[in-house]
């Protein structure tokens, strides 16, 4: 039985658009929390080390969605994520 879920049902794969979307979302918010005490000159040595990778990984993504949570999770950022996603696209 699948603890998860409660079901028999195996797990389904992990779709790869959201766990990049949510790497991308957890480098953001720990660059917030390490450059809380952080000098100005040292934030894009942060932003690199946290979550810039994962912002390279999504703008190179040229594979499409595999389910309608990872379009709707990735169009979201695009409009919304103004220091990231939203800033590319213009």
């Amino acid at each position: 039985m699948n603890e998860a879920t409660n079901s028999t049902a195996s797990a389904e794969a992990p779709d790869p658009l959201l766990a990049a979307i949510h790497n991308y979302k957890r480098g953001l918010a720990e660059f917030n929390f390490r450059t809380f005490d952080v000098p100005d000159d040292k934030w894009n040595d942060v932003a690199e080390e946290t979550y810039v990778p994962h912002l390279d990984a999504i703008t190179k993504w040229n594979e499409p969605a595999s389910s309608a949570e990872a379009a709707k999770q990735a169009l979201r950022l695009c409009l919304k994520d103004e220091g990231g996603m939203a800033a590319i696209r213009r």
